[in-house]
């Protein structure tokens, strides 16, 4: 039984570390395009940074909460093309909802920083969404 549940851990960490990735692998082909060497290699640092945060206890799941978030963030997306980089989101500006100013990103900036488009940001759990925000200077 103790071997069973070893394997299991191991397969599922297997799994996690393929999507890790995957996803870093994704990151890398846009900043190729865009030709950013620089940026390449900080949200190389920051992937590792994230994937040595995540334990075996975390799920991928969603709730009526990230949902309304991501409606809302979208519809202040729709309202005005009022899009920021992420140092200038590091400082108070004026017109900008402090709590939420992952969603002033451009989807390319938004991608390249976190790794990951807006809805699935946003169909994280909230603990998810503010360590990715701690982690990027958000919270």
């Amino acid at each position: 039984e103790e071997d069973a549940i070893k394997l299991k851990v191991e397969e599922e960490e297997t799994v996690r570390l393929k999507a890790d990735k995957e996803a870093s692998l994704e990151v890398k082909d846009v900043e190729k395009k865009s030709g950013n060497a620089e940026k390449e290699l900080q949200t190389e640092e920051k992937f590792k940074s994230i994937i040595s945060t995540m334990t075996e206890e975390e799920t991928i799941g969603s709730n009526d909460q990230s949902c309304r978030s991501l409606e809302s963030s979208q519809q202040e997306d729709s309202k005005s093309d009022n899009y920021h980089t992420l140092e200038d989101l590091k400082k108070p500006i004026d017109g900008v909802n402090w709590a939420k100013r992952e969603t002033y990103l451009s989807d390319t900036n938004f991608k390249g920083t976190f790794g990951m488009d807006k809805e699935t940001y946003a169909a994280m759990p909230l603990w998810k969404r503010q360590n990715q925000k701690k982690i990027h200077g958000l919270f």
